[in-house]
């Protein structure tokens, strides 16, 4: 009965931290503009990826070296689709993501000449935090598969079963996702913020149900 009743699933809903272990995801390299403190752009940071469940969650973890007690407070949190994550912190409003959700709040951000410049791999993802509408840190990610979760999601590819992904992150894309995975972008959807709320009444944890 089992079978036959989920024979016909055609979509998973997946939270985007589910791909991507711990190790999977690093920080290699990260810079700071103007007197800027560097513990201070990491702190803000942090705590927002924390707060978010972001899959940067690990690496700003591993910083503050597990002591969630230092992070700060975080008010009117939003999920930009496909852009990254702003929220109130200190009363002062803080960006995190790509190049779009900067320019999208009118910030200066430096030309993509320069951005590029810096990186030395293609596989590398720039994400910016932003704090009282300056630019402060931009942070480059480099993202690995899983070879576990690689063997699932080709799995899914080979059925034609659709990924419902949910993310607060700009580096989560379909494309980002395919290339690193080497599945169809076909299969792949992001889910609006708006739709956050439903996905977590779905997916919540059940302590008991029938097997």
């Amino acid at each position: 009965s089992s079978a036959e009743e989920f024979a016909d699933t055609n979509s998973v809903l997946l939270n985007a931290s589910d791909l991507f272990p711990v190790g999977s995801i690093s920080l290699v390299a990260f810079k700071i503009f103007g007197n800027k403190k560097p513990d201070e752009a990491i702190l803000y940071a942090g705590s927002l990826c924390i707060h978010a469940n972001s899959v940067l969650s690990h690496i700003f973890y591993d910083i503050i070296g597990g002591k969630i007690s230092m992070l700060k407070k975080i008010e009117n949190f939003v999920y930009e689709d496909s852009m990254g994550m702003s929220a109130w912190i200190d009363n002062r409003r803080v960006l995190l993501g790509n190049r779009e959700l900067m320019k999208n709040h009118g910030i200066t951000i430096p030309s993509l000449t320069k951005e590029k410049k810096y990186i030395k791999n293609d596989s590398v993802k720039v994400v910016y935090l932003s704090i009282s509408c300056e630019v402060v840190a931009v942070f480059h990610i480099e993202m690995k598969p899983s070879l576990e979760v690689g063997d699932q999601l080709e799995m899914l590819d080979k059925n034609n079963i659709n990924i419902m992904l949910k993310t607060v992150d700009s580096v989560i894309t379909v494309s980002n996702i395919a290339e690193i995975f080497n599945i169809s972008p076909s299969i792949l959807k992001i889910l609006p913020f708006r739709l956050h709320k439903e996905f977590d009444n779905s997916s919540i944890y059940k302590p008991k149900m029938e097997a």
